[in-house]
């Protein structure tokens, strides 16, 4: 079944401006994902992820390591204080997975592991998600490491607002924000969901999260407020699905495109973003809802550039998938529209994914 497409009401109109930057060739691997190396965040820190909320500072997991020729051949752990034994199971496997061989300090013989004085951040818990599924899946399940594209995706656009949060669902993926604050700051609710509009940083995190790879079906809640720990920004042209260029211009509406034209060239290109959509089902079959990009064409009827924008069709929920997104957009740049009077213009369209 291919998506249904929706063509935007209202047509924003602007001057042409300099093409946008290369997509990223089809087929090729996918941004964020990398070889084996160390964490961006330290052993300690990922083992931070394991402990509930709720944990006690008195509970203790000790791990025990048993090597053979210098290889890790088997990890023990013994709970005390009442730790639970999911947490040690946690440790266990993160002990299992991290990379020995890369850090300078070796396996040790035991590590008493407590746990942390201060609710881990966001960029652990994708650091932890990342060392589980680098060595358990391939590309093609999708993001292995998806912290650089989201600190990418905060420093384009406006930002994210503060005292939000990603909870999100393994399985089926789907990510929503909500607003935490203190109990000093909002006493009588600290936990409330966020309004569906989102800034285009926040859209394009939850873009990132819902194409992540989540090995087991631990769900999370993820904060990503101070970046202390977390790793280089991906380049911005692996964001480009979500923000106009930096040196878009921004005239006033100078041009207008008629919407039976707008909706003859982009059923042109209708089978290449029902072939986006179909890999994408290859990875989260209970992808669904509504999309909308938004396409600056210039005076001479080429695309400029395409991004996501706010959800404008008639679908409640949104398609939100960072290589879904990706994929559409790079089809749309191909598309070729009639000269335009004016200068230019700005096109919203809408694409309906279907529910399968």
């Amino acid at each position: 079944m291919k998506p249904r497409a929706h063509f935007g009401a209202a047509l924003l109109c602007a001057c042409a401006c300099a093409a946008g930057p290369t997509p990223v060739p089809s087929g090729s691997a996918a941004p964020g994902q990398r070889g084996r190396v160390l964490p961006a965040v330290p052993l300690r820190g990922l083992m931070d992820v394991c402990w509930p909320r709720t944990a006690d500072p008195s509970q203790r997991v000790r791990l025990v390591f048993y090597l053979a020729g210098g290889k890790l051949q088997d990890v023990v752990f013994e709970t005390a204080g009442g730790a639970s034994n999911a947490t040690g199971r946690c440790l266990q496997q993160i002990a299992w997975e991290y990379p020995w061989d890369l850090d300078p300090a070796g396996i040790p013989e035991k590590m008493d592991v407590t746990p942390p004085a201060f609710r881990p951040s966001g960029w652990k818990a994708l650091a932890y998600l990342s060392l589980l599924a680098e060595g358990a899946y391939g590309p093609d399940r999708g993001l292995l490491d998806p912290a650089p594209l989201v600190r990418a995706c905060m420093e384009n656009g406006t930002g994210i607002r503060p005292h939000i949060r990603f909870r999100v669902q393994a399985h089926p993926a789907r990510v929503t924000v909500f607003f935490e604050l203190s109990e000093v700051e909002r006493p009588e609710q600290r936990r409330t969901e966020a309004e569906t509009a989102t800034t285009d940083s926040e859209r394009c995190i939850k873009a990132v999260l819902g194409s992540t790879v989540y090995p087991g079906t631990r769900n999370f809640e993820l904060e990503f407020s101070d970046v202390a720990g977390a790793p280089p920004a991906a380049p911005d042209s692996e964001v480009t699905a979500y923000f106009p260029p930096r040196n878009a211009p921004m005239a006033e509406v100078a041009g207008t495109i008629e919407p039976l034209a707008v909706s003859d060239v982009l059923a042109e290109r209708m089978g290449q973003v029902t072939a986006c959509w179909e890999q994408a089902l290859q990875r989260r079959s209970g992808l669904f809802g509504g999309r909308t990009f938004r396409l600056r064409v210039g005076a001479g009827g080429q695309v400029d550039y395409a991004h996501v924008v706010s959800n404008r069709s008639d679908r409640e929920d949104e398609a939100e998938d960072y290589l879904l997104d990706r994929c559409v957009v790079d089809s749309l740049r191909t598309a070729r529209f009639p000269p335009v009077r004016g200068g230019g213009a700005e096109v919203a369209y809408s694409f309906a994914f279907e529910r399968r």
